[in-house]
């Protein structure tokens, strides 16, 4: 005779063959959505052709995308099936939801911007600049993609010498929002001095996560400068309109910080051309003669103090220029994921790649001494 099981042990068993599938992703329009006062989600969603509907639910903070769609957009839903056994319904426990198709996609863009508008999250007031001089960035873009060769060659091109940081990210698909979320909450750790977050272009489908809400959220939230380029110059992402600094392409990224190191660079050049006319114009003042011999002390005196600030500004411009350093016999020693600035960074064994002034090579820690 077979087993007889009350209705809590069969909506059990149900129950535990459902989330066996695992995660899944369904799409449907939205017919029904509500959130009840302890943040309980709950989703009706209709097959486009079928009169068929499923049940979605979830705990609102914890589902990425929930403010983004509302009723009557297409999305995608991800989550797991199960059987809720108290009242014997079935749903789909969803952790996201991506709008689909162009027209959800514009609706979902239009309403977290309006969304993100009301937070403050766009406002000029609170967007921030660029340190004087750039020494470091963390590069947050795909691996071996065109925006990230396309950035780096500028850099190169351009001769910047900044330390660079890279965290390799997808820029779509799944698992894209984790990963840039992420990225964008460890750059404290590295001190840098700004974020570059970059892409290429793509349809509207493509910079899914950088119109999401969880990005926008860590690009504001980040401790240091954003620099954000994603798309080409037609795209604008709400990721763009977070962010302290724009540009309009992975390219125009790198050529905005040269100029940004340059312009410093320039400014004390220019210090160094004013100090170098006034010491011309008081030398132009005295009468080499009689008059001279009388005061020549305290002339001279003076006009040493002038070349004095002359050589302390030219000193202080060269010594923000990294490739004089190098020139001088010092190397930049970078290990696997970071550069070598003390012993303890650094093990016996370990592979590091060291940076001359006319070019790199690779080597292996044998032995390690500390400075007495």
């Amino acid at each position: 005779m077979d087993e007889t099981l009350t209705v809590a042990q069969f909506n059990e068993i149900i129950n535990i063959q459902l989330q066996t599938i695992g995660m899944i992703s369904v799409v449907g329009e939205i017919t029904e959505k509500n959130i009840t006062r302890n943040s309980g989600l709950m989703l009706t969603i209709k097959d486009e052709k079928e009169s068929a509907i499923l049940k979605l639910s979830g705990f609102a903070p914890r589902v990425k995308g929930v403010n983004a769609v509302d009723v009557g957009m297409k999305i995608v839903a991800a989550g797991v099936p199960q059987l809720y056994s108290p009242f014997g319904s079935f749903s789909l426990q969803v952790v996201s939801l991506v709008p689909h198709g162009e027209g959800s996609l514009k609706a979902a863009f239009e309403r977290l911007k309006k969304l993100l508008e009301t937070k403050g999250y766009f406002e000029r007031t609170r967007k921030r600049e660029l340190p004087r001089f750039v020494t470091k960035i963390a590069l947050i873009t795909a691996d071996k993609s065109a925006a990230y060769t396309d950035f780096m060659k500028i850099l190169k091109e351009t001769e910047t010498g900044l330390d660079i940081d890279f965290a390799p990210v997808s820029v779509q698909g799944r698992n894209a929002v984790d990963e840039i979320v992420r990225a964008l909450e460890v750059i404290e750790e590295d001190a840098a001095d700004c974020v570059v977050l970059t892409r290429g272009g793509g349809s509207l489908e493509d910079l899914i996560a950088f119109n999401s809400e969880e990005v926008a959220n860590a690009v504001f939230a980040c401790k240091v400068p954003v620099v954000c380029a994603v798309g080409h110059e037609r795209d604008i992402s709400i990721s763009d309109m977070v962010a302290d600094i724009v540009a309009s392409t992975p390219s125009q990224a790198a050529y905005y910080l040269a100029e940004h190191n340059d312009q410093f660079i320039q400014g004390y050049e220019d210090q160094i051309s004013n100090l170098k006319e006034r010491i011309e114009g008081e030398l132009t003042k005295y009468d080499y003669s009689d008059k001279l011999r009388m005061i020549e002390q305290r002339i001279l005196n003076s006009l040493e103090n002038f070349r004095l600030q002359v050589a302390n500004y030219q000193g202080l411009l060269e010594s923000y220029d990294p490739r004089q350093v190098l020139k001088r016999g010092y190397a930049v020693v970078r290990g696997k994921d970071k550069t070598i600035r003390t012993i303890n960074d650094i093990k016996i064994d370990d592979d590091v790649q060291v940076r001359l002034s006319d070019g790199r090579f690779r080597a292996g820690v044998k032995e390690k001494f500390a400075s007495k």
